[in-house]
């Protein structure tokens, strides 16, 4: 449905016609608005939302938008029902949690992915697409690792140019 929605907004917008533009951007807020609206409690949403992905895992990114909107308290265990309800979108499901958090929920959201079974680099490709921050998330790479906290593998410092030595050089640079 969202397909149709943009299709008709970029006719209408090319035709430079902003009034259907708008009508159409409208009755796309009118749809995604509509899940979960009028229910109280995080089970009733949450039940909602189940039934929703399962009849619509097309639609799993603004179902779960819009539930999670209603109870936002409860978004990392909503995040966690829906991609049990539609493990298939896993990845769309995080992209849009990601959306709807603030950054300081990325950490926790990107794991709920994966404790779904999302790969790992899958999870970093849905998580960037939402705008998550890649070093928040990402594993460390090359050297990798905490060097404070003894992970990882740190360098030797660096050691000057050798002066003399047997080799016969004696410690002046040649101009040849």
């Amino acid at each position: 449905m969202k397909l149709i929605y943009a299709v008709v907004l970029a006719s209408a917008v090319i035709a430079g016609n902003a009034a259907v533009a708008a009508e159409s951007q409208g009755k796309e807020a009118e749809v995604s608005s509509g899940y979960c609206a009028g229910l109280e409690g995080a089970e009733a949403v949450k039940a909602e939302m189940v039934s929703l992905l399962q009849s619509q895992p097309q639609n799993s990114a603004e179902i779960f938008k819009a539930c999670s909107a209603v109870v936002p308290e409860e978004l990392v265990s909503l995040l966690d029902a829906a991609m049990k309800a539609a493990p298939d979108e896993i990845a769309a499901l995080l992209t849009a949690a990601i959306e709807a958090t603030d950054p300081s929920m990325h950490e926790l959201v990107f794991q709920t992915a994966l404790d779904n079974g999302l790969d790992s680099e899958e999870a970093l490709i849905a998580a960037l697409l939402g705008g998550a921050d890649p070093t928040a998330l990402a594993e460390a790479t090359a050297a990798g690792g905490d060097l404070a906290a003894g992970e990882g593998f740190a360098a030797p410092a660096p050691t000057g140019p050798g002066i003399g030595g047997a080799g016969g050089g004696s410690g002046s640079v040649s101009g040849n």
